[in-house]
């Protein structure tokens, strides 16, 4: 009989804890057009995150994780990616220590072929990249993982506009520190 109530306990242990893991996690994906690719990856101890995602067109990707150590207020992450056109890329990934405040990213791609990349370690990070016509591609990068909470509150914004090649590459891995990023015109 002990061994039942045991087994018992300890599968209702493992389902709240499972529960628990996921609490706080929101998600929204829509599409329309074929060919179209979304992933969402949300972890953490308590806190999760909120990942919107909207794409239009056909063939477009978009690929979200975003994790925290579960120590601040929910949601630790927040994202949204919203693509149009036809071939957009856009990945996010946060990761978030100690937070103070909410890592935030919002990724926008109009036309074709834009491809986004974002990495923000640590907490307080924000960044946006706007990018529209074609061939546009920008890296953002804000903060280090595993720095024990010392590269928060760095802010980062990518405005590209035109056609042909257009290529802005932030790397921030202090703490409150801004960037400013317009590129507009044609090749």
């Amino acid at each position: 009989m002990k061994k039942l109530l045991l087994c018992a306990a300890s599968a209702a242990a493992l389902l709240a804890a499972n529960s628990a893991l996921a609490s706080g996690s929101n998600s929204t994906v829509n599409q329309s057009g074929a060919g179209q690719s979304a992933t969402v990856d949300q972890t953490g101890a308590l806190e999760g995150g909120d990942s919107t995602i909207t794409q239009s067109a056909s063939n477009n990707t978009a690929d979200v994780t975003q994790s925290d150590d579960g120590t601040g207020g929910a949601p630790v992450n927040v994202s949204t990616v919203t693509q149009s056109g036809t071939g957009n890329d856009a990945t996010v990934d946060q990761d978030s220590e100690d937070s103070f405040a909410p890592n935030t990213s919002t990724i926008t791609q109009l036309g074709n072929d834009n491809v986004a990349s974002l990495t923000q370690n640590d907490d307080g990070q924000s960044s946006s990249i706007v990018q529209s016509s074609s061939n546009n591609q920008a890296t953002v990068t804000q903060g280090v993982a595993g720095s024990g909470d010392s590269t928060w509150s760095n802010t980062s914004t990518v405005n590209q506009a035109g056609t042909g090649s257009q290529v802005a590459t932030v790397s921030q891995t202090g703490r409150l520190n801004n960037s400013s990023v317009d590129q507009i015109g044609s090749v």
